[in-house]
């Protein structure tokens, strides 16, 4: 698998399990969820249970990257639209992971080993899942 094809999946995955509303089917649009029945749900549920080691390395990397990306900087706007640049000098020393060493960064670090230690537990507190399940005895 290329790097991006990798880094593109791990996006992917880091904001499809922090939403509650899509399911995306693998070779097909997505559906709503709420559009969908309960015998469709459930199995939709187990599937990503059954992937959940793969899931939670994913949505690590996803969010890994995400977090450090490079901070937009709205520079004016156009036609009411702001204009954004990336600044990359400010964004050394200004993306969204904690600074090492702080309580912030103790704490991330802490939630990632829980999500590596029990995958299928952590999944189970994503909003997609719980939005698959939701009404259902599982």
């Amino acid at each position: 698998m290329e790097s991006n094809d990798l880094e593109r999946r791990a996006r992917f995955w880091f904001m499809y399990l922090r939403q509650s509303t899509k399911w995306k089917p693998r070779a097909s649009k997505a559906v709503s969820i709420s559009e969908m029945d309960d015998s469709w749900r459930y199995n939709a549920a187990r599937w990503l249970l059954r992937r959940a080691q793969l899931a939670e390395m994913l949505y690590t990397f996803g969010e890994l990257r995400v977090l450090g990306e490079p901070l937009p900087v709205v520079i004016g706007e156009a036609d009411g639209e702001p204009i954004e640049v990336l600044d990359l000098e400010a964004s050394l020393f200004s993306n969204r992971l904690p600074s090492e060493g702080s309580m912030a960064a103790d704490a991330f670090d802490d939630e990632i080993d829980q999500r590596t230690q029990d995958p299928e537990v952590w999944l189970k507190t994503t909003p997609l899942y719980q939005a698959l399940v939701q009404g259902l005895d599982v």
